[in-house]
């Protein structure tokens, strides 16, 4: 579950990038927490994605970006019981959004 502590913190986080930068992360992160009701899984992500990418593929790769950035800096650093997320940003790179993206054989 997130909290709002968490996306403080991404937050602080975010000041090292530019205004423009940071600006779009946190609009992107607070539609996915409105979206996925403040809870992430590995798979409710991919889901989320892949619906995202049905849409269109811009703000599906921006929301995977954001997502990838906020489970790297966040999630995986506040507690232990963080660790089912331990492959995630793998598996991020594993189903790139090009690769989500490509139309089945």
């Amino acid at each position: 579950m997130v909290t709002e502590e968490d996306l403080k913190l991404f937050e602080k986080i975010l000041e090292q990038k530019s205004k423009a930068t940071r600006e779009e992360r946190l609009r992107h992160i607070k539609y996915v927490m409105r979206d996925l009701g403040f809870s992430l899984s590995p798979d409710s992500l991919k889901e989320y994605i892949l619906e995202l990418a049905e849409e269109g593929q811009n703000v599906a790769r921006h929301r995977a970006n954001t997502l990838k950035l906020f489970i790297k800096e966040v999630v995986m650093t506040r507690t232990p019981s963080s660790a089912r997320f331990s492959t995630t940003p793998l598996r991020f790179r594993r189903w790139s959004i090009s690769t989500l993206l490509r139309p089945s054989p």
